[in-house]
């Protein structure tokens, strides 16, 4: 059983246990889920630099 319902722009989704590993599975193998990687991939790509500028910063205040 998957239900959703929306919280401010973020969607919650509550799977019953039995079904979560089926759900995860089909969603890792979704297009969706390669998208969503893919473009997450991106993100991260485009900020390297702004998160290493922050662990230096962090590491020199410890």
């Amino acid at each position: 059983m998957l239900e959703a319902s929306p919280k401010g722009s973020v969607s919650v989704f509550v799977i019953s246990y039995p079904n979560l590993k089926a759900w995860l599975n089909g969603y890792i193998q979704s297009t969706q889920f390669s998208k969503v990687m893919k473009n997450y991939d991106l993100w991260l790509e485009e900020r390297r630099d702004e998160f290493l500028v922050v662990k230096v910063r962090h590491l020199r205040f410890m």
